[in-house]
């Protein structure tokens, strides 16, 4: 297999995921006959990253040519680090990504497929999906990202499965869960030139803890984060109660920031914990908020409506305060002293 750039004036330098690192293949230096023979696509899922440059300073964009052999009706195996597994669709039809889930059932690696959404400062942003926010078609070539909380795995992944083919009102249907409390919103913050979701559900077929196919963790972008605040840090986050629960920000830009709402059903708000205001979550409702340079992960906070917040920053980092009863006595981590109705201190 070979990479041929056009127009040949642009240094190029190929480097490929070797599971947990980058190895470089090699460098074109930009002569007229500049190409590399590299082997990306070893596995049909194979990473790879183009770093350009152009020493004349043109402003042109640089069109890549691959040849070679893209997978096609075959079964590959392919082997999925722990932790994040970046990789790429190295099909020759576009990979469905319900189908993917699918896959994943059973394997031990989450069932969430992440992609990039946009770039900031040069980072990519990542988005998960799952059964909850449904995942658009992964084209040849494009990127996606597993994670595997367990050992190495391999998967056997089947071309006829993958490749995408159109889908019916009842396969769109049976993405949900089918319950009869079930509620659901997507939340968006958008500000200075940065933007992020998270989404969150309710539903009694879902646990507090992590539900594999429909829970997803936040990726640990780099510029702006927005997640929810509970056991670990959630991009999808299905509970059974979603009332008192936190929703953090972390972003690198102090400045204006608006949260709007989408898909939304059920009744519940959400309250700034720094400005005290409540907004309804509902399609159309938007608002503005001054944000610093930092991470504020009890910023808001969703409760059902017309009901008063039973949780706050203060009372949760109480709870937090790891308390254990030994010999009648309540160990507290943080130094906080307590005190009996006799008054008798207690630590």
């Amino acid at each position: 297999k070979k990479i041929v750039a056009n127009p040949a004036t642009y240094k190029t330098q190929l480097d490929v995921w070797n599971g947990t690192g980058w190895s470089e293949v090699g460098i074109m230096d930009g002569n007229d006959d500049s190409q590399l023979n590299y082997d990306v696509f070893n596995c049909a899922f194979g990473f790879y990253s183009i770093l350009s440059t152009n020493p004349k300073g043109e402003g042109n964009r640089i069109t890549y040519t691959f040849s070679g052999n893209l997978y096609g009706n075959s079964n590959p195996k392919v082997a999925v680090e722990k932790g994040w597994a970046p990789m790429s669709n190295g099909f020759t039809g576009i990979m469905d990504g319900e189908e993917m889930l699918n896959a994943l059932e059973n394997t031990g690696v989450d069932e969430v497929v992440y992609t990039p959404t946009q770039t900031i400062s040069g980072h990519l942003q990542w988005t998960g999906h799952t059964g909850l926010r449904y995942l658009e078609e992964v084209k040849p070539m494009d990127v996606f990202m597993l994670r595997n909380n367990a050992n190495k795995n391999e998967l056997t992944l089947n071309y006829k499965d993958l490749v995408w083919s159109p889908a019916t009102e009842e396969d769109e249907g049976s993405k949900a869960p089918k319950a009869n409390n079930f509620a659901v919103a997507t939340v968006r913050v958008d500000g200075c030139g940065m933007n992020d979701i998270v989404t969150v559900a309710e539903d009694n077929v879902f646990s507090a803890d992590f539900d594999n196919r429909y829970d997803a963790e936040k990726y640990n972008n780099e510029d702006i984060r927005f997640y929810v605040n509970a056991d670990k840090a959630y991009d999808i986050y299905a509970t059974d109660n979603l009332n008192n629960t936190f929703v953090g920000l972390m972003t690198t830009k102090a400045g204006k920031y608006t949260i709007s709402f989408e898909n939304v059903i059920g009744n519940f708000d959400l309250i700034d914990n720094k400005t005290n205001a409540r907004i309804a979550m509902a399609e159309g409702t938007t608002y503005e908020f001054l944000a610093e340079a930092g991470e504020d992960a009890y910023r808001f906070m969703i409760v059902e409506a017309a009901k008063a917040p039973t949780n706050t920053p203060a009372t949760k980092a109480a709870v937090k305060a790891t308390k254990a009863l030994i010999n009648d006595q309540i160990v507290i981590s943080n130094g906080e002293r307590f005190f009996n109705m006799l008054g008798t201190d207690v630590k």
